[in-house]
């Protein structure tokens, strides 16, 4: 029996939207976790590496409803750059300093994707010209 091919995502995440699923409770919980597994929403490999980092214990209740994971490729790393450059504020932008948010913004507007991020965070895209929105409003879409 051929292995059954999972859909593109539709989202990506950034650290700051995984914290916001890890410390999130109830229905809206058991809804993003849902959208992790069925992979909807994709988290690139730098945002899972930096959540580690910074949240360990979280990452471990995580990790096995995370179902789809973005690799970095020349082209990412390229439209992160003109990203940064267009803004004119170098790489020094995110929220826990490993340059997360340029790089989710240069895989939606390559992709077409929709960054997830928390309420608190949404500011950080605002000049990205990606599309964006905190987790609780789109799982409300």
């Amino acid at each position: 029996m051929a292995k059954e091919m999972k859909p593109d995502c539709s989202c990506v995440i950034d650290t700051s939207g995984l914290h916001a699923i890890a410390n999130a409770s109830g229905n809206l919980k058991a809804a993003l976790l849902a959208k992790l597994e069925d992979g909807t929403i994709g988290v690139p490999s730098w945002t899972w590496q930096e959540f580690q980092a910074a949240f360990d214990d979280e990452a471990v209740t995580m990790a096995p409803h995370i179902t789809k994971r973005l690799q970095f490729s020349p082209q990412i790393n390229a439209r992160a750059a003109r990203i940064a450059e267009g803004l004119n504020f170098g790489f020094s932008r995110g929220a826990y300093d490993n340059h997360v948010e340029l790089f989710c913004a240069s895989i939606a507007l390559n992709k077409g994707y929709m960054v997830l991020t928390s309420h608190d965070n949404l500011d950080v895209y605002d000049a990205m010209d990606c599309d964006v929105q905190d987790l609780e409003t789109w799982i409300e879409i």
